[in-house]
């Protein structure tokens, strides 16, 4: 074989090989499913975020109007509201209340000069 039929042949066969389109979508697909998937299931995760962010801002405020009605307010005053406003269809799972607090310290701070007034 010349020189001139290879290079006819290989120049035959690349065209060819170029105008065939069969599989391009399935390479296509392959390579922008795991984008897809990620893009799913991560929107998935901050509906789920963005819900309990909610929940737990319901919460707080209703805890923090019964603390502003109440002279005191007991452990069981917050358990009856986290479990009238969290429960197992709204995902959040665990509240942890001490049966006892510390007693709150009140912290003192003293303002310093700066070294270059005096």
């Amino acid at each position: 074989m010349t020189v001139r039929k290879l290079a006819s042949v290989l120049r035959r066969r690349h065209c060819a090989f170029a105008a065939n389109q069969q599989g391009t979508s399935v390479v296509e697909f392959a390579l922008l499913l795991p984008l897809m998937l990620t893009m799913y299931f991560g929107s998935i995760e901050v509906t789920d975020a963005i819900s309990a962010d909610r929940q737990v801002t319901l919460v707080a405020g209703t805890v923090a109007d019964i603390a502003a009605q109440y002279q005191t307010v007991t452990a069981t005053d917050v358990k009856r509201v986290a479990n009238q406003y969290l429960t197992k269809q709204n995902r959040v799972v665990v509240i942890a209340i001490p049966e006892t607090a510390p007693e709150p310290q009140l912290l003192e701070q003293t303002a310093s000069q700066p070294k270059g007034d005096k």
